[in-house]
């Protein structure tokens, strides 16, 4: 969902059972707009599961070394500030978008990418949460 606390927001966030998993990107001028929804969320009684970055690096294709794309760090600037548990970090993909784009499902092809992994160690941790066991 887009930032915000809207009508909407509060209708779906009151009616809402379970979790929240907010996703955001390393760098500060994201945290404003998450930080006002975590404020929001909080007010509602919402759990939190917690906080995954996006697009948080990438790996050079020549040298396979990681390249930080942000100089910001949300664990530390901001989850440990505020104690909300920091999940992982998901590097930016380009296959996810090229394989989208043909209309073929990244996690049912590239099974043996990082990114695969690291959508099943979020999967695992969802699903290990009370109220998702099955």
């Amino acid at each position: 969902m887009p930032p915000g606390t809207s009508e909407l927001h509060q209708e779906l966030f009151c009616n809402l059972n379970g979790e929240i998993l907010f996703v955001t990107t390393p760098q500060n001028v994201s945290y404003v707009d998450l930080i006002r929804s975590i404020d929001f969320v909080k007010r509602l009684d919402v759990k939190i599961l917690g906080v995954i970055d996006n697009f948080a690096y990438l790996r050079c294709e020549s040298c396979n070394k990681t390249i930080k794309l942000y100089t910001d760090n949300t664990k530390i600037d901001l989850c440990d500030k505020i104690n909300l548990p920091y999940l992982m970090a998901f590097e930016i993909d380009a296959e996810i978008s090229k394989y989208a784009s043909q209309g073929i499902p990244y996690m049912s092809f590239r099974q043996d990418s990082e990114t695969f992994q690291s959508y099943l160690n979020l999967s695992d941790i969802v699903m290990g949460r009370e109220g998702y066991a099955s």
